[in-house]
């Protein structure tokens, strides 16, 4: 989602990590199971800052609300109990990262000044009591399963650490990672925050100046191939 304010752009969060990929992609499905993860996260990590732990079984009900909010099927048939079964493992990472973490700020807003615009979005952020060593503040990044190379940049995750890093004091910062639903827990400790900062104002700047052109990648394999009109001339597709 774009806006503008005055001859500056504002770019959610969200939009980052698609328009890394390529600025003409733009994904066809959503994983289903993916907003009733986000809902029932950030309900527990809001209840977790107030002190409260909630139980597997309690994690495991509010999901199931939130999927049947969703569900507009006629029917409960197989694609309906993708969600239910998925609210066991849910409910045991989730359990399991609120015991491990304390919740030092629930998600809020924030806004983060580059040069050509703005990223606006909502961050979280947790305290790592590591056994022997100073409790390291982290920011939440909830992906729904782990991914294979846990070292490829998230985007949205790097603006979210950018902005609180205008805002945590303390030496340390790092990046929590909790898979929602299949997958371990990893850590980055250490983030490049001159490299991080350029590589997304570039993607800013890509936004405000309109220089929108397709970039090659696993996306395209679901894309709608809006690239190919370089093809068409002015009387339309070329014909042999």
């Amino acid at each position: 989602m774009l806006n503008e304010l005055g001859n500056k752009v504002v770019l959610v969060d969200s939009e980052l990590q698609r328009r890394s990929q390529c600025a003409l992609y733009m994904p066809t499905t959503v994983d289903p199971l993916q907003g009733p993860s986000d809902r029932t996260f950030r309900w527990a990590i809001n209840e977790r800052s107030r002190g409260k732990i909630r139980s597997p079984e309690e994690l495991r009900q509010r999901f199931t609300e939130e999927w049947v909010k969703d569900w507009a099927g006629p029917e409960k048939d197989e694609a309906y109990w993708k969600g239910p079964h998925a609210t066991g493992p849910f409910g045991r990472h989730m359990y399991t990262f609120l015991l491990k973490y304390e919740v030092i700020q629930p998600f809020q807003p924030y806004t983060l000044q580059l040069e050509q615009g703005q990223v606006s979005g909502e961050n979280a952020l947790v305290i790592w009591k590591k056994h022997r060593s100073a409790p390291i503040p982290m920011v939440i990044d909830a992906v729904l399963r782990r991914p294979r190379h846990t070292l490829i940049p998230d985007y949205k995750v790097l603006a979210q650490w950018l902005a609180a890093r205008q805002e945590v004091e303390t030496v340390n910062l790092g990046i929590a990672h909790i898979p929602m639903v299949s997958g371990e827990f990893w850590t980055t400790k250490d983030v490049n925050e001159r490299l991080a900062r350029q590589w997304i104002n570039t993607i800013v700047d890509q936004v405000a100046t309109q220089q929108d052109f397709p970039r090659a990648g696993t996306q395209c394999a679901t894309c709608s191939r809006p690239c190919t009109v370089v093809f068409k001339g002015p009387l339309g597709p070329d014909r042999d």
